[in-house]
């Protein structure tokens, strides 16, 4: 093993330039750039991960990839070329391009994994280089792996190479500042003279390179269904892993369709409408293309673990996509409403205001739930479903105290009964979701059954959570001068 150092850096981003087609073709799809928020793991309540991504427990098909690519960093790691006669420690190897696929495709923990083991071997050789390696190594696929993860776009990839390829460069010249002197029998000033005639231009020349090699494509939906290449169906876990990925996909972009349509009903703008219609184009193509994945994939032996994923799927993409039809609706509402000029009193505005953070709530928890796979956190959707209906409907009854003392129109009326049913209409598909999330994972799908046993006062924390949701999302005094909360649940 060579001894690694600041050119290593550029090698993991000259690396990148060669395959990041393959990364991008591996894991790239389209979120949205707000956090994940963290909840609690599946181990944790014994319900059952099934991807292999940075979450959950470690499934056989987990270890079984993350092994892979391990093995692959290692092999890898033992291909040595050199770049500089003048630098001779200096030297290529591919096990840069391991580490990057790694964290793109299953999340900065594979990255880490994959570049800490894939230069175990060289430790027992060349103790020196491979902490260097592994360090360089961590440097830039983590961070990138950490970006791409919140915007899987060609953007995020670029942005997620940029930043790794700049920390890296840095960890790579302290490193070899402080170790290289120790081998190679130079001093830090002989060490530090090679920086800007050698190092620092081949890494301009390289990231020039890794942002020309991003696949650049405005089609959102094409771009994404690369994951779902048919030739992984002869792989039926990667092929399971791989759909789920696309799945969480999918909610990604209803999630942000939705927070974009609702910003519509207060403020029309026209680049914004036209992104929901595009998004919607795409879900639409998205429940298509990932249903009849689905059904040639359950036509595959499966594992137990990989029919729940599947059966999951099948069960909550059409949910998916019913709630990217009402991020439509609303912008057909908000278009109404421009179009109208119509005008809210400030008391309807304060209560859909309520109304409006308790759906984004419910909508955040459930794609949150369903890309990790949370049956945990799934549980914590009917509850706010609850008190969701409650609102609507505590909502409709304040409207008609003002409309009889002349403070809203008949016309206000018409719109916010739009807005309300798609409201109450995305909670439920929410709620659709989370259950059959639960249902599955327990090998079974009554769903009125479980609804029933937990509306029925026998789920105490079902009851602590909607009275917690319930005090949560309360509105101001009404127009009687009392305090308004939403009803009790059916």
């Amino acid at each position: 093993m060579s001894q690694s150092s600041a050119m290593q850096s550029h090698n993991d981003s000259s690396n990148t330039a060669d395959s990041q087609v393959t990364a991008a073709n591996a894991a790239q799809a389209e979120g949205t750039e707000r956090n994940q928020r963290a909840t609690p793991s599946n181990h944790a309540t014994g319900t059952h991960s099934t991807g292999v991504a940075d979450h959950g427990r470690w499934s056989t098909r987990r270890i079984a990839i993350y092994a892979l690519f391990v093995a692959l960093a290692m092999a890898a790691s033992l291909i040595e070329l050199p770049i500089f006669p003048a630098a001779p420690w200096l030297k290529y190897d591919p096990s840069g391009i391991v580490c990057l696929i790694a964290g793109f495709a299953f999340g900065p923990y594979a990255a880490a994994i994959v570049s800490i083991l894939g230069f175990l071997p060289h430790v027992f050789t060349s103790p020196w280089g491979a902490l260097m390696g592994m360090l360089v190594a961590l440097a830039i696929s983590v961070p990138a792996a950490l970006v791409y993860r919140r915007k899987r776009t060609r953007n995020g990839a670029m942005a997620g190479m940029a930043l790794g390829m700049a920390i890296a460069l840095v960890v790579a010249l302290v490193s070899n500042l402080l170790v290289t002197p120790l081998y190679a029998h130079m001093t830090v000033a002989q060490v530090a003279a090679m920086i800007v005639p050698i190092l620092l231009p081949f890494n301009r020349v390289l990231e020039k390179l890794a942002i020309l090699t991003v696949p650049d494509s405005k089609d959102q939906a094409g771009e994404q269904h690369s994951l779902l290449d048919e030739r992984l169906l002869s792989t039926p876990s990667v092929a399971v892993g791989r759909a789920m990925l696309t799945g969480g996909d999918m909610a990604e972009i209803c999630r942000t369709s939705l927070l974009q349509a609702m910003s519509l009903t207060h403020k029309w703008d026209e680049a914004i409408a036209d992104e929901v219609n595009r998004k919607e184009d795409a879900v639409d193509h998205y429940e298509d293309v990932l249903g009849t994945y689905l059904v040639k994939l359950s036509a595959k032996a499966l594992s137990r673990e990989d029919n729940r994923t599947i059966n999951t799927l099948l069960h909550t993409i059409n949910d998916l996509e019913r709630i990217s039809d009402h991020s439509v609706n609303l912008l057909k509402a908000g278009q109404e409403i421009q179009e109208k000029s119509i005008h809210f009193s400030h008391e309807a505005i304060d209560d859909l205001s309520v109304l409006e953070a308790a759906v984004q709530d419910i909508v955040n928890r459930t794609v949150d739930a369903f890309q990790k796979n949370d049956c945990y956190a799934a549980g914590k959707i009917e509850p706010l479903e609850q008190v969701v209906d409650g609102l609507v409907r505590e909502v409709k009854t304040r409207h008609i105290a003002r409309l009889q003392a002349g403070v809203c129109t008949i016309e206000y009326g018409f719109v916010l009964d739009d807005l309300l049913t798609n409201y109450e209409r995305i909670a439920d598909h929410c709620s659709n979701i989370a259950v059959a999330m639960i249902e599955v994972s327990e090998d079974r799908f009554d769903t009125h059954e479980y609804l029933n046993h937990i509306k029925n006062g026998e789920s105490p924390s079902f009851e602590k959570r909607y009275e917690r949701y319930r005090g949560r999302y309360t509105f101001e005094p009404g127009p009687s001068g009392t305090a308004a909360a939403p009803e009790q649940k059916k």
